[in-house]
């Protein structure tokens, strides 16, 4: 059998499994900016949900993990893409 995120959200919920592969970033003094680790949130923030899950679930989690740290590096990296306009950002009235 085929193991999915769709069948660990119907067993667990989506919230929980949304919040559980949310990238976790442990500071280690560096700037925020060049951050250099992280963690899956699962395993620090909700031990129960990871430690009831066998090693291919916990694979499955990782993996979608790492997508949602891909997107959020991809994202922050876009955003200093970002061109400000010629003296600065008007803030209106």
């Amino acid at each position: 059998m085929m193991l999915s995120l769709n069948d660990l959200t119907k067993r667990y919920g989506a919230e929980r499994i949304n919040v559980a592969i949310q990238p976790l970033y442990i500071a280690d003094g560096e700037e925020p900016l060049d951050p250099s680790k992280y963690v899956i949130n699962a395993s620090i923030n909700d031990p129960e949900l990871w430690e009831s899950l066998s090693n291919d679930e916990q694979n499955l989690l990782y993996t979608a993990h790492l997508d949602t740290l891909f997107d959020t590096k991809d994202l922050l990296n876009s955003l200093f893409d970002v061109n400000e306009p010629d003296g600065g950002f008007e803030i209106p009235d």
